[in-house]
C-alpha cells in the first residue's frame, strides 16, 4: 500500500562537509534531497517535502554539495538562508542558485576556510578570513543561541556549526 506524507527537514547552524580521496567514484554531496524513495518492501512512494537550510555551510571537494530532484506533481519547497554553498549549476543541483526566490542572503562557492578538514585532524571551526564569519541572520542565531561548543552566537552570526570568536 503505498501513501504520501509532509516529511520536513531543517538544517539550522550545520556544517555540513564532504571531503575524501577514497571515495572517487561517488558523487559526494552533502544534501541530496527529492520526494521519491523506495520503502521497505522496494515500491516507490512519493511525497511531500519541506527542506529548509538556514545559517548553515554545505561544502565539498566536489563542483557541487547539493542536489535536488523534484517528482513532478509533488510538493517540494525549500528554503536555502544565509548560508554558504558550492555550486556548479542547475542540472547538476536542481534549483538555480542566482535567481530563484528560495535562495536568500546566501554564498556561492567561496571557500568557508575551515582550520582543517582532512580527517585525521578535522577540524571544522573557521579561520579569521573565512567569508562565513558575520553572515548568518541574527534572527536564525536567537532560535539556536550557543553554537556546538557552547559559545554565543547572537550578534555577529557565524555560518555553520562553529561561531567565530
Amino acid at each position: 500500500m503505498a501513501f504520501s506524507k509532509a516529511e520536513t527537514h531543517n538544517y539550522t547552524h550545520s556544517t555540513i562537509a564532504n571531503y575524501s580521496d577514497l571515495l572517487n567514484s561517488y558523487n559526494r554531496n552533502g544534501i541530496f534531497a527529492t520526494n521519491e524513495w523506495k520503502n521497505e518492501t522496494n515500491q516507490t512512494e512519493q511525497g511531500a517535502l519541506i527542506l529548509n537550510v538556514r545559517n548553515s555551510i554545505v561544502y565539498s571537494d566536489r563542483d557541487n554539495a547539493v542536489s535536488f530532484e523534484q517528482t513532478p506533481g509533488q510538493l517540494f519547497n525549500f528554503t536555502i538562508q544565509n548560508c554558504l554553498i558550492k555550486y556548479s549549476n542547475t542540472s547538476e543541483a536542481g534549483f538555480d542558485f542566482d535567481t530563484n526566490t528560495s535562495v536568500t542572503q546566501s554564498l556561492k562557492n567561496q571557500d568557508p576556510l575551515f582550520v582543517n578538514y582532512f580527517a585525521a585532524q578535522m577540524n571544522l571551526r573557521v579561520k579569521q578570513n573565512s567569508p562565513a564569519i558575520g553572515k548568518g541572520s541574527t534572527t536564525v542565531a536567537a532560535t539556536v543561541p550557543t553554537d556546538i561548543a557552547n559559545v554565543s552566537r547572537t550578534s555577529n552570526p557565524t555560518i555553520g556549526a562553529y561561531q567565530y570568536f
